[in-house]
């Protein structure tokens, strides 16, 4: 025992000789290194956690609410639309419902023509689910009572920098008027009252108008709707509220938001994927880093730790000094990091977010995360210092010393 804590004292020992007496540019170098090496490690992972966070919120948010109810199997659309929606505002933890009525039309401006997606909403309760009104970028959204009004997506829209513009109408602005044909023949002017730009194509590559005007161009299908957008409770569950809905009487399809996401859910999941590869192969790039560092130290001292050996130090209380100064530069290393990423890097991003075809994404990393990089960082510095040292001590005393 009494020998074991020799050992350790001595390494200790030996660990603050060589801070105190080492070139402390070499020092602050070294620990500078360590924290970008962490924050290399953390970084390109964040990025594809905030890029799956924005297309997960995104689709919540702008397409299909967090639950959406859809017509039986079989059928287009929900009959008795008032007390089916009375009927889910029941269900506990439902806090708003949106009734939607799917259908696709053809739209034409200034000679340019396309079919696109419409949606015939209740105005007031579609802004209390989803965030469409929140991101009219031109105009107003839609008002219940609007009967010759549409809000078009900027994808349809068009204009400078819209993403699908070859397929839009190419510039169509508020106070423009539209010619709106639908599937059975009818035709009718519409005058556009806003434009959205939720800066997510799936959600901007629609148009809305109201289920009043709907409605008095296809009375057959009052109290019919397609599909209702419904929002939780926050911190809810999910499933346990699909289950109530689906035990009422009217045998609805019930879907949580990623079973409706689609495309979206495809493209998280081969980001996870590349996640789990990046995240591992910056641990090893890591790995090597460190092992480099300490092997070119080692081969430096080389004679040095000949000497120690030849003086009777122990080779234990040598390795003890180059693993724990290892782990010392990366856990200042790792602190400053961390430092660096919370209070540098992620400001940086909330200003100035990545813009890309899901939304606006910045950097979002938990703190298990951060923890596990952190923990991976310095079991690959004791690996790094521990090798080379182990190498260094097989090597004969006067070959050492000498330089052989």
């Amino acid at each position: 025992m009494k020998q074991a804590l020799r050992t350790w004292w001595v390494g200790i020992f030996l660990t603050l000789r060589s801070l105190t007496r080492g070139n402390i540019g070499t020092t602050v170098m070294t620990i500078f290194l360590m924290a970008m090496i962490f924050v290399n490690l953390i970084f390109l992972s964040s990025i594809i956690n905030g890029l799956v966070e924005t297309a997960n919120r995104q689709v919540i948010n702008g397409l299909t609410g967090e639950i959406l109810v859809e017509a039986p199997s079989g059928e287009t659309y929900i009959s008795q639309a008032a007390e089916v929606e009375k009927q889910l505002r029941l269900v506990h933890n439902v806090q708003q419902v949106s009734p939607r009525v799917n259908f696709s039309a053809e739209l034409e401006y200034n000679n340019e023509q396309g079919s696109y997606r419409g949606v015939a909403i209740h105005p007031s309760k579609e802004s209390e689910v989803t965030v469409l009104a929140q991101n009219v970028v031109e105009g107003r959204f839609l008002r219940p009572d609007d009967t010759n009004a549409i809000v078009l997506g900027v994808q349809i829209a068009g204009g400078e920098g819209v993403m699908m513009e070859v397929y839009s109408l190419k510039g169509a602005q508020v106070g423009d008027t539209v010619t709106m044909r639908y599937t059975n023949g009818l035709e009718k002017k519409y005058e556009v009252v806003g434009i959205v730009n939720m800066n997510f194509v799936q959600a901007d590559n629609q148009f809305f108008i109201s289920q009043e005007e709907y409605y008095s161009l296809f009375p057959q299908l009052k109290d019919q709707v397609s599909e209702f957008a419904i929002k939780l409770t926050q911190g809810t569950s999910l499933q346990p509220v699909v289950d109530d809905m689906k035990n009422l009487d009217f045998s609805l399809n019930v879907r949580t938001w990623k079973d409706t996401a689609g495309l979206v859910k495809s493209f998280t999941s081969s980001f996870d994927i590349v996640n789990f590869i990046v995240s591992i192969s910056a641990i090893i790039v890591a790995g090597i880093t460190i092992f480099i560092i300490m092997y070119v130290d080692v081969v430096n001292r080389r004679r040095q730790i000949g000497i120690l050996r030849a003086i009777g130090i122990a080779e234990s209380s040598i390795a003890i000094s180059y693993v724990l100064r290892a782990l010392l530069y990366a856990f200042i290393g790792i602190v400053i990091g961390m430092y660096l990423f919370t209070f540098v890097v992620t400001p940086t991003f909330v200003r100035m977010p990545l813009q890309l075809p899901v939304g606006d994404v910045s950097v979002v990393i938990d703190n298990s995360i951060m923890y596990i990089r952190a923990l991976a960082l310095l079991l690959v510095s004791f690996l790094g210092a521990y090798i080379p040292i182990q190498r260094a001590l097989r090597m004969h005393i006067i070959d050492a010393i000498w330089g052989e």
